[in-house]
């Protein structure tokens, strides 16, 4: 993927360049366009060229912390950590609050707020 477009090789000059020099250095290697063992894959950006052989498919959404930061009540529940997740798919950078306070809520509710913690972080 060209998404610089003013570096001066196309797509198909960058293919033919990278696997030329990969075949070049790895006599053993062959290609198969149809059924390759291995896909590798390459960025072209502003800053740098990438070359990656696995993607590894995020959450998707924006950058965190890219529309703010916002705190979140974290009560143990499902609706406050899908509230959350949600947020953050839109760049939004948390903090989370939750209130301990015994003896109306249990140990168990605060390890299980520990974890939905982590899972968010």
């Amino acid at each position: 993927r060209r998404s610089d477009k003013s570096f001066p090789l196309e797509s198909h000059e960058i293919q033919r360049e990278i696997g030329g020099t990969v075949l070049s250095h790895y006599k053993n290697l062959t290609v198969q366009v149809k059924k390759p063992e291995v896909e590798l894959r390459i960025e072209v950006r502003n800053d740098a060229i990438y070359m990656m052989a696995q993607v590894i498919p995020g959450a998707g959404g924006m950058p965190i912390g890219s529309n703010g930061k916002s705190l979140l009540m974290l009560s143990g529940g499902i609706d406050s950590p899908v509230a959350g997740y949600m947020m953050m798919k839109r760049g939004v950078r948390l903090e989370a609050i939750h209130f301990f306070s015994p003896p109306y809520t249990s140990q168990n509710s605060l390890e299980k707020v520990k974890d939905l913690a982590y899972e968010l972080s």
